[in-house]
């Protein structure tokens, strides 16, 4: 009689010979062997595939993040920021921006996706842009590159990858506002992240903050 001990974690297969006048011959016994190892084969193929998976992914992710802190996901500061017939750069053309002047580019495909209210004050305007500035300066991650009376250019970069972003802001005395533009230079669409920024600015300039 032929007896086949399996140990649990499938490591071996141990069969011991079989008596004599079995009715198994050696080609039976060959025939069970290839079955269980092919069966062994199967179970570990899909752990080994998930391994690599993750293997994978964990590397694409160090590789992502090393890039980023290294700047190579910053991104190029446009060449045409500024202001232009006290205008600032239109809004992008991809769901990445807002700004406060899309009405004035009727044209542009996210005039009305991309708008957002401008910076009201009161009292001196040269005085709401110093504190503007103080604000911005003051924000994580957030440089501030230009600064003059009636313009303010910073670069706002995300805390792991480090995408760049550009806020630009316009004194507008005669409305009595400062009009603002923020951008992401890199990607389609910016998840609401140029929202979320100038509102929480709003909310700290409206308050006073500096």
């Amino acid at each position: 009689m032929t007896l086949c001990f399996f140990r649990w974690d499938f490591s071996a297969i141990i069969l011991q010979p079989a008596a004599p006048g079995s009715p198994l011959s050696g080609s039976m016994r060959a025939t069970a062997v290839a079955r269980t190892s092919q069966s062994l084969r199967k179970r570990k193929t899909p752990m080994k595939i998930i391994g690599y998976i993750a293997v994978l992914l964990v590397t694409l992710a160090v590789l992502l993040l090393g890039a980023g802190q290294l700047g190579f996901l910053a991104g190029q500061a446009p060449g045409d920021l500024g202001v232009r017939q006290h205008r600032l750069k239109p809004p992008s053309l991809t769901p990445n921006s807002v700004s406060s002047q899309t009405a004035l580019y009727p044209d542009n495909p996210q005039r009305v996706d991309a708008d957002v209210a401008p910076l009201s004050y009161t009292g001196d305007a040269k005085a709401a842009m110093a504190r503007l500035a103080g604000i911005v300066s003051n924000m994580p991650r957030t440089t501030v590159v230009t600064r003059e009376p009636a313009y303010l250019y910073a670069q706002g970069k995300t805390q792991w990858l480090g995408f760049t972003d550009d806020l630009e802001f316009l004194l507008d005395e005669p409305a009595g506002v400062i009009q603002v533009r923020s951008a992401s230079r890199l990607g389609k669409s910016d998840i609401g992240v140029n929202r979320k920024r100038v509102e929480a600015l709003r909310q700290q300039f409206e308050q006073g903050g500096a």
